[in-house]
């Protein structure tokens, strides 16, 4: 996602200078209220008084589960999942702080269980590199996996819960 829209600006804009700088979406919302960034890719909500809001393609989360965990799981290949049925199941987790994990905790809030965290890693790449280990399942975006990531050795599960959808945006400040 993001390397296509550097890429877009390039060719728009020859003439501009793009520097990336990856961080969590909170602080990015605050560095480009505060006038740090001409803008930022966050995924709402965001405080719209403050920031202009372009939205982007809708992202599903799926789960990415190893194959060695497959009989952990309750439903399958193929069919959606609930994090219900994924109670027995070891997790790759973002660190507290980020809104995968935030996500995670909510889903699994939902499904009454506290998930088993295997690992907690950083980044969306550190928890696929996890999973295809056999470390656990993780919640990863399908625009992180479309055409780019692909392994034999992990099944992906849509998940079926309005919770599992995120909301990317260019903001800019007002």
């Amino acid at each position: 996602l993001a390397n296509e829209l550097i890429r877009q600006v390039k060719v728009r804009y020859p003439g501009v200078q793009v520097q990336l700088h990856e961080n969590h979406s909170d602080q990015l919302r605050k560095e480009v209220a505060e006038g740090c960034y001409d803008f930022a890719v966050v995924n709402l909500p965001v405080n719209e008084s403050v920031l202009e809001v372009r939205p982007i393609e809708q992202d599903d989360m799926v789960l990415a589960v190893p194959n060695r965990l497959l009989e952990k799981v309750r439903v399958q290949p193929g069919q959606t999942i609930s994090l219900a049925d994924c109670r027995e199941v070891p997790f790759v987790a973002m660190g507290k702080s980020q809104e995968l994990r935030r996500m995670l905790d909510r889903l699994c809030a939902k499904a009454d269980f506290n998930p088993i965290i295997a690992v907690e890693v950083n980044g969306i790449a550190t928890a696929w590199e996890m999973v295809g280990a056999g470390l656990g399942a993780s919640l990863v975006p399908m625009q992180f996996i479309k055409g780019k990531y692909a392994a034999s050795d992990v099944t992906l599960f849509p998940v079926r819960d309005s919770l599992s959808t995120r909301q990317p945006a260019v903001v800019t400040r007002r």
